[in-house]
């Protein structure tokens, strides 16, 4: 898996709807998961956040601090009953690779919703299309 810095990932795709997060950061504990997202966007930061908290049932607790968004996760899988405007994005899946000494995150959402990588969920960092599709995307972050 590739993984490109925000500069990097701006260069490589020409895409105007690009919004790479500033940082990711996570932290295991057993089972449970603290992953630190530094949004690119401060004012849909709260939104998403919303979103997240109330989608995924993964999510045990969740906050934010400006960009900062902070969720306390369990590790597993559960799919997301996406509804446009009250469950549009969230997290599906939560898994430790320790052979490769990652985690890897699975986002899920409605398309629009900051959720598409604009490659069919290839692995590369999210990107917002603004098509009307389901779209999903494994980001691993490697321990930092």
């Amino acid at each position: 898996m590739e993984i490109l810095k925000p500069e990097e990932l701006k260069e490589k795709f020409s895409d105007p709807w690009i919004a790479p997060y500033e940082k990711v950061i996570t932290m295991v504990d057993g089972d449970t998961v603290e992953l630190i997202e530094y949004h690119p966007c401060p004012s849909g930061s709260n939104w998403l956040l919303y979103q997240y908290q109330h989608s995924s049932e993964l999510i045990i607790d969740a906050k934010r601090d400006g960009n900062k968004h902070t969720y306390i996760c369990k590790v597993g899988k559960k799919p997301i009953d996406l509804k446009a405007s009250i469950n549009a994005a969230g997290i599906e899946e939560v898994a430790i690779d320790e052979e490769k000494n990652e985690v890897k995150v699975t986002h899920g959402g409605l398309a629009g919703a900051g959720t598409d990588d604009g490659d069919g969920g290839d692995g590369h960092p999210l990107v917002d299309d603004g098509d009307s599709n389901f779209e999903g995307d494994l980001v691993a972050h490697p321990d930092q």
